[in-house]
């Protein structure tokens, strides 16, 4: 039986499988880079990033496995065509069991969260009423992201089929040529040409291939600029809706 989607299962098999590489040593070089910007010779070059320091969860506190990297998350988002944007875009209703835990995190980081970011399908910083797994985070000393709260439902087990053409135009190009070519394979002899003349396979099948692949690459050409089509690697963190 095919199941929904949970992201948080994806962002963690997504995480295990960078560290699997060399995530660790991405990781460190993040934490090297951070120190060095906060450090006494940079304070005052950067002096708005250290005021918002105070506002940002030191990662040394809080769970580990519920911490995860701008690289996963941005994966997932391409992946499953997600929106990772500040918490303010967010139009439905934080529940009161998200607000209590955040209250709650802030008492015992005994600091004003900021820096707060929702994870979710676009729908839901359009429509109000759309409820689908959105998932609050908070950023970290390290820019990475804590994970404080998920609810809503779950992604429906199609998702990743219908958002593989939008990742990128390769994907796009892919599966045009696939549906092509299956339009290709399955279209009777009869409405090619003659077939008493010419046999099923042929020259002919590849010069129909070729022309359905223009005739709906046009099409989905003008589409995409009639609606101003965004691939999903694109629009993952654009706040333009």
């Amino acid at each position: 039986m095919l199941q929904s989607i949970q992201i948080i299962g994806e962002l963690e098999r997504e995480r295990k499988r960078l560290l699997n590489l060399d995530g660790k040593i991405i990781e460190q070089a993040n934490r090297v880079l951070k120190n060095n910007l906060f450090s006494q010779k940079n304070v005052l070059e950067n002096l708005k990033l250290y005021n918002q320091s105070f506002e940002l969860i030191h990662e040394n506190t809080v769970e580990r496995e519920k911490i995860f990297g701008l690289v996963e998350i941005k994966t997932i988002c391409i992946n499953f065509n997600l929106r990772f944007l500040d918490i303010k875009k967010f139009k439905g209703q934080i529940p009161s069991e998200a607000a209590d835990l955040l209250n709650e995190f802030a008492t015992k980081q005994k600091k004003r969260i900021g820096k707060l970011k929702v994870l979710g399908p676009e729908e839901v910083f359009r429509n109000a009423k759309y409820n689908v797994d959105p998932i609050i985070f908070a950023e970290t000393e390290n820019g990475n992201y804590y994970l404080i709260h998920q609810w809503g439902n779950k992604l429906p087990w199609y998702v990743p089929l219908t958002t593989f053409p939008l990742r990128n135009i390769e994907n796009l190009v892919v599966t045009l040529a696939a549906f092509c070519l299956i339009l290709t394979l399955t279209i009777p002899q009869h409405w090619i040409m003659d077939t008493s003349k010419f046999p099923y396979w042929g020259m002919h099948r590849f010069a129909l291939f070729f022309h359905l692949f223009i005739l709906f690459g046009a099409l989905l050409l003008f589409f995409m600029l009639s609606f101003r089509f965004g691939f999903t690697s694109s629009k993952w963190d654009d706040d333009r809706l």
